[in-house]
């Protein structure tokens, strides 16, 4: 997932997710280096974080990569 919006994006997770329980599933890879992890990010009301922001156009997704979710990111960015 690429940040499309980050003014609009950073708003949304400061004020839906600080502060807030969240649960980061991984998928093989995560690790991108040693300050970035690749996850999903869902808030306890299972919420998935990265879905909402691509389907709000806040962020697309990632088309270089291949990843778990990603036949269903781009479906969200075509609605």
């Amino acid at each position: 997932m690429k940040i499309t919006k980050k003014e609009e994006a950073l708003e949304y997770l400061r004020n839906r997710i600080l502060k807030k329980e969240v649960y980061l599933k991984f998928d093989d890879g995560s690790v991108l280096n040693k300050n970035t992890v690749s996850a999903y990010v869902y808030l306890k009301n299972r919420i998935f974080v990265n879905a909402y922001l691509i389907k709000s156009h806040l962020a697309s997704a990632d088309r270089e990569e291949e990843y778990k979710y990603k036949a269903r990111f781009l479906e969200l960015e075509r609605h």
